[in-house]
């Protein structure tokens, strides 16, 4: 694949098979072995609107593992929050257990809370000062 090809960034297979060619020359330009590198993945998904902040995976060597948890978050997050939850409670368990990871959840969306009440505050003057505007 040339470098100008667009790639679907959700498609972690070819992500993948792109980042690995690229990888790979370089390291045979300077004569490096790939493993001597020590690369380490860890997807990253904002999240802005549900917890305020971007949400992580968790860390990998495994290249095809982190784009695999990066889809599944970003198709969960398209689904709306009960879905993105779901998916990074599970991710998140893997590595740190089922207990720490609802934890570290539900505190980014209590964290949150504040700031969610102040825009839906915010939306709903708007809509209160357009309907009276007519």
């Amino acid at each position: 694949a040339d470098a100008g090809e667009h790639v679907d960034l959700r498609d972690a297979g070819r992500l993948a098979e792109r980042f690995d060619s690229v990888i790979e020359a370089s390291c045979k330009a300077v004569g490096v072995e790939r493993g001597a590198l020590g690369l380490s993945f860890r997807p990253l998904v904002s999240a802005i609107a549900e917890v305020g902040k971007q949400i992580s995976g968790t860390t990998t060597g495994d290249l095809r593992s982190a784009l695999a948890q990066r889809t599944q978050l970003l198709n969960a997050k398209d689904a709306g929050w009960q879905a993105l939850r779901k998916v990074w409670v599970r991710i998140l368990a893997e590595v740190r257990g089922p207990e720490e990871a609802e934890a570290i959840v539900e505190a980014a969306w209590r964290a949150h809370l504040p700031r969610r009440a102040q825009i839906e505050s915010r939306q709903f003057r708007r809509q209160m000062d357009f309907s009276q505007d007519k």
